[in-house]
């Protein structure tokens, strides 16, 4: 396990919450990427030049390694308790994963 000191994401706080803030500065601060679904925090992300990626990104991803089934049935999953998807981003899910 590596220790780091944190980097500083008060003037993120300001925006977003202390969660993805953080996110956002460790990415900065070591050159990750980050997954994050709220709509705040991802255009936060965006001016800062962080990679991002969604939940919808991630399933999309790995149905193109073939780690997981078809990405519709889990899209649906996601959408039956609520989470909101509009059908722009699942018809582009849908293209790009070949279904």
């Amino acid at each position: 396990m590596e220790l780091w000191d944190s980097p500083d994401f008060s003037a993120y706080t300001r925006k977003i919450d202390a969660s993805e803030a953080s996110a956002i500065a460790v990415a900065i601060d070591l050159g990750y990427d980050v997954i994050m679904d709220h709509k705040v925090g991802r255009r936060m992300g965006a001016t800062t030049s962080v990679p991002l990626l969604g939940t919808v990104g991630v399933l999309v991803l790995e149905r193109r390694k073939s780690m997981v089934p078809l990405v519709r049935s889990l899209l649906e999953r996601l959408v039956s308790p609520g989470y909101f998807l509009g059908d722009e981003i699942i018809a582009a899910a849908l293209q790009d994963s070949g279904k």
